[in-house]
């Protein structure tokens, strides 16, 4: 954040959910993603609290899984996002991007 100090930089925190949680709401059929990641859900709660610009991808990426019905994950690992799942990440940033520009 020191670095955009003096640049016309706007910084975004964007909080990427584990694929333990997403994963978790699909397998028991939740239409809404039901805030089970506790650790997320304070990062978010700290970021916002110092007043920094942050964004929860988790109901964004929940809501894409749902209407696109494609896994958001390699298959053999949870960690790391599929093809589908970048996609829906790049998606985000430039909705973010756009509401960011539109403020100005």
């Amino acid at each position: 954040l020191e670095q955009s100090r003096g640049r016309p930089w706007r910084v975004t925190i964007v909080l990427v959910p584990r694929g333990a949680e997403i994963l978790s709401a699909l397998a028991s059929g939740d239409s809404a993603l039901v805030g089970a990641d506790t650790a997320r859900l304070e990062t978010l709660r700290m970021c916002r609290s110092y007043g920094l610009a942050c964004e929860d991808f988790a109901p964004y990426l929940h809501e894409r899984v749902l209407a696109d019905g494609k896994n958001p994950y390699f298959v053999d690992d949870h960690s790391h996002f599929s093809a589908f799942g970048t996609r829906v990440l790049a998606d985000h940033y430039r909705a973010i991007s756009v509401s960011l520009t539109a403020e100005r």
